[in-house]
């Protein structure tokens, strides 16, 4: 069963997108949660974190998990007085040389990487690391740049967007609803929605579903109710209707009736028809 803690360990390539606001800033928080379940499953993962929106000491004091051995911090926030201006689009470059296939990219955050970049060099950048890593988490904070991006749901194989929980909570931990929508190689889309709560010193995912995702089941369960009769009507006809339906005379005559491939109408006159070509509205009592 998908759950948002196993949710980048789905497909062995994946690219996630995890929207956050300024009402619900749990972005970094969830990625926390997700490094320490790397660092359980997958010891020997390296994790390269692009930091477009924080300088590097705001890791090393923030959430332990960013502490972590096999996590690599690339701070491109802080900008060196001292050191000549780069070009941007050399450092993307830069970027794209450096990683690996079996690199974890975690790009913090899209937003700031746009203002840096442009619009049209970031994407092109996100899909060129796309293609060249096995998974690419990329934090955007929609309430920044709204309309920047139509449809960016669409730009990984993942998307989960992170929403207020208005219900109560403990003060020892991170609480939030997090909607999510996969779409995996074959086609299949799977959706699920979970109630998360996170420890504040060990950020460990713990989740609880709201609503059932999509699967086969629900999916023939669907079909089945389609095909359920909720009306009929009777198509067959009894004896009197037979011989009701042979004795009523037609305007034309049938196709095997025909002679010589002439094609005929039967009229039959009314008895108040005067046949007066003249002024034939007389004829509709007009």
């Amino acid at each position: 069963m998908i759950k948002l803690k196993t949710l980048p360990l789905l497909d062995r390539t994946s690219t996630i997108i995890v929207e956050e606001d300024i009402n619900v800033p749990y972005g970094k928080v969830l990625i926390a949660g997700w490094l320490q379940m790397w660092k359980e499953i997958e010891p020997n993962s390296i994790i390269e974190l692009l930091s477009f929106a924080n300088p590097k000491s705001w890791y090393l004091n923030g959430p332990k998990p960013y502490k972590l051995n096999n996590v690599n911090i690339s701070d491109y926030y802080t900008v060196e007085l001292n050191k000549p201006k780069e070009n941007f689009v050399n450092t993307l470059q830069d970027i794209l040389a450096k990683v690996t296939q079996k690199s974890i990219v975690f790009l913090d955050n899209l937003n700031s990487l746009i203002l840096y970049a442009g619009l049209a060099n970031s994407l092109q950048f996100v899909e060129k690391l796309n293609k060249k890593v096995e998974r690419l988490i990329c934090l955007f904070r929609k309430d920044c740049i709204p309309n920047k991006i139509l449809s960016i749901e669409t730009l990984g194989n993942t998307y989960v967007r992170l929403h207020k929980y208005c219900g109560m909570h403990s003060n020892n931990e991170f609480t939030y609803i997090a909607n999510y929508i996969h779409r995996k190689s074959g086609g299949t889309i799977l959706l699920g929605s979970e109630l998360v709560r996170q420890d504040i010193k060990t950020y460990e995912i713990q989740s609880e579903n709201l609503k059932t995702q999509f699967n086969s089941g629900k999916n023939s369960t669907i079909t089945n109710d389609a095909t359920k009769i909720v009306s009929s009507f009777r198509i067959e006809i009894n004896e009197h209707e037979m011989k009701q339906r042979e004795n009523t005379l037609l305007p034309y005559i049938p196709a095997t009736n025909m002679v010589n491939n002439e094609c005929k109408i039967l009229y039959v006159p009314d008895e108040v028809d005067d046949l007066d070509e003249e002024d034939p509205d007389d004829d509709l009592c007009i």
